[in-house]
């Protein structure tokens, strides 16, 4: 059963219960489909969280009472694998075109390619934010984090799947691994546990591989770079273009992978730390008021980047902070960055036949 809510009274709220889900939205959830909003999955997400989560449930997470301290070490199996099959049956059950998928999946590698605090801090250490921060305001996110689980988690199962497909001639899938982790005790409302050794075992019962060392190297320890690898076995690969994203919400600017900032009706909501913002002394919170001597408009802003693409001379921006202001200039002459999926080479491939209809 579904609880969903679309109203202006409510928060949002997405949450997962063994034989239901509680779930709000905002107006225009289905009016505006067309708007960009990665939150197209929600019910699907909540849905499969029956099994994921709270039938099959990380070890560490089932306590016998309340003196027994609660773990969230398995977050990236829990979430994470259901972000990814949220993501599948949507696609599958038409919940979203494959188009949009696509276009959700991209901003995802996108963002986590580039964030710098993955060389530093592990998946496996961001399965505390819940604990530590309960979701609160991080300044800069993109260096701190925040339960990076969800999305890095679903880009290891998705090489999780890839491989499965090319060391079994095409023959096994992810969907094989659900059938046997999640398929067992039909009707069971009860909660069996799992650990790590749970999940390689059953991975290497369908196509034997070093399971352990790949969780190890994607999920325990910093990395340089987003497992994308994944969505390149599975014939796609990440590219960047200036045609926008359909993903990318229609209300502020994103400018994350250009300019490095993005907007929100009030102000910048986000810097990329070490971006070309980051590096011109732009902070969270500040005010644009003019773009190169002129008032701010998002379309002016979005016009000088252009501009500088064939130009030498820098982007100049007139800030405001509470009563103080200043002049800043970014030296940025790459033009627009939107992220896109590019399939590699012709025919069906991987990612083509995880998202088709079953």
């Amino acid at each position: 059963e579904f609880l969903f809510a679309i109203t202006a009274e409510m928060g949002g709220i997405g949450v997962e219960h063994h034989r239901s889900s509680e779930n709000g939205v905002g107006l225009g959830y289905f009016a505006k489909w067309d708007d960009g909003n990665t939150s197209r999955n929600l019910l699907a997400h909540e849905y499969t969280h029956s099994w994921v989560g709270k039938y099959r449930r990380g070890a560490d997470q089932i306590t016998a009472d309340f003196r027994q301290p609660m773990r969230n070490s398995m977050l990236w199996a829990y979430e994470g694998h259901d972000q990814f099959i949220g993501y599948v049956l949507g696609a599958r059950a038409g919940l979203m075109t494959k188009e949009d998928t696509l276009e959700v999946l991209a901003s995802y590698a996108a963002l986590q390619d580039r964030r710098p605090g993955r060389k530093w801090r592990s998946i496996l250490d961001t399965t505390n934010d819940p604990i530590i921060t309960a979701r609160g305001a991080k300044g800069w996110l993109s260096y701190q984090r925040s339960e990076d689980y969800y999305v890095d988690g679903l880009m290891t199962w998705m090489h999780v799947d890839a491989i499965l497909r090319e060391k079994s001639g095409g023959t096994k899938s992810i969907d094989d691994y659900d059938r046997a982790f999640y398929g067992m005790r039909d009707g069971d409302y009860g909660n069996l546990p799992f650990t790590i050794d749970d999940i390689v075992k059953t991975l290497n019962d369908i196509v034997p591989h070093d399971w352990r060392k790949l969780f190890d190297e994607q999920i325990n320890k910093p990395t340089e770079n987003a497992p994308l690898q994944g969505l390149e076995l599975n014939g796609y690969k990440l590219v960047y273009s200036d045609k926008p994203n359909k993903a990318t919400p229609k209300t502020g600017l994103d400018l994350m992978y250009s300019l490095g900032l993005s907007m929100s009706a009030t102000g910048i909501s986000q810097v990329m730390w070490d971006g070309p913002a980051f590096k011109a002394g732009i902070d969270l919170g500040d005010e644009i008021l003019a773009v190169n001597g002129r008032g701010y408009t998002t379309d002016r802003l979005k016009a000088s980047v252009v501009q500088a693409k064939t130009g030498k001379e820098p982007i100049r921006l007139l800030l405001k902070s509470g009563d103080r202001y200043r002049d800043v200039a970014i030296d940025y002459h790459e033009g627009l960055r939107y992220p896109h999926l590019e399939k590699i080479g012709t025919g069906e491939a991987g990612l083509d036949k995880l998202l088709a209809p079953k």
